[in-house]
């Protein structure tokens, strides 16, 4: 078995174990403190079925008639994110239907737990050469963590570090964030999450899944982005402001777009580009997030 991907298949299992924990430590006091067991044994399939299917079926250009006989290819890899964000969602409002519960309770417990699965996840692409950035030319910067030896031996920026990071600062900053409406800390964490994954999707040299030249990930954050926004808007019957602000969402979307496409057919530095992408990705954090907020003022 290839040793890159045993490394990477532990650290997976790790981060599974991680959440199962930190979800243990955060239910106390609620009604799940003793569902532990049975929510991984329900949460965590599902969640990695959903994460290889949708990497197959965005793959079907690729492997075509044969893609879903190669579910069970689990040596070649191939899994999304997002993907086992859907399933553990998807399974999460079954079990609490079931047993007639609000599902944004039970969303809002995972968030955190979810969140640090991701950190440790994002850590482990490194042991399989994935999540690496562009090459480092200035050798004073080529060293660990900002950089990262492909298998190659060249240094490459090490995005998977900073997403990484990111993923365990969004974790800290929504565990000292109180919240008074069920589901706001889970839009609040999904909302960090899809807004950062534009730019960092975009600083990714690997084999990241592409519609054109914007990335999957990419498209899927913005579609999470409106979601939230006009979920949140359209809860309130602020049906103007949904307008307003899925316009300036678009806008921004249309900016990050037109530079992912400059990053390939223009001579405009990189720097300047991932500037204003980084801009344009903050404000549909903010618009979202406010959103978000508008449903604690709702239910005051």
């Amino acid at each position: 078995m290839n040793a890159a991907f045993t490394v990477y298949g532990i650290c997976t299992a790790l981060a599974a174990l991680v959440s199962i924990l930190l979800f243990g430590y955060l239910s106390r006091g609620t009604v799940y403190r003793d569902e532990t067991p049975a929510l991984a044994l329900c949460l965590i399939p599902a969640g990695l079925f959903t994460a290889r299917l949708l990497y197959l079926l965005f793959r079907i250009p690729f492997f075509g008639a044969s893609v879903l006989a190669r579910f069970f290819y689990l040596r070649e890899g191939g899994f999304l994110l997002y993907g086992a964000m859907l399933g553990i969602c998807l399974a999460a409002i079954r079990y609490t239907a079931a047993k007639k519960r609000t599902a944004f309770s039970l969303l809002d417990l995972l968030t955190i737990p979810g969140l640090a699965a991701i950190a440790v996840c994002r850590f482990a692409e490194g042991s399989a050469g994935e999540g690496l950035g562009n090459w480092v030319e200035n050798e004073a910067l080529a060293v660990f963590p900002l950089a990262f030896p492909n298998a190659y031996g060249e240094m490459q920026w090490a995005v998977f570090i900073l997403e990484g990071a990111a993923a365990l600062l969004m974790g800290v900053c929504l565990y000292f964030r109180k919240t008074e409406v069920p589901g706001q800390r889970f839009l609040c964490g999904l909302t960090l999450y899809a807004g950062c994954q534009t730019v960092f999707e975009s600083l990714r040299m690997d084999s990241v899944l592409k519609i054109g030249f914007v990335r999957v990930s990419q498209v899927i954050s913005v579609v999470v982005l409106l979601g939230i926004l006009l979920y949140c808007r359209l809860s309130s019957g602020n049906r103007a402001k949904a307008a307003v602000d899925s316009g300036i969402l678009l806008l921004c979307v249309g900016i990050v777009g037109g530079l992912e496409w400059a990053l390939e057919k223009t001579q405009i530095l990189n720097a300047v580009i991932y500037a204003v992408m980084i801009l344009a990705s903050a404000g549909m954090i903010f618009l979202t997030l406010r959103a978000v907020a508008g449903l604690k003022q709702r239910h005051r």
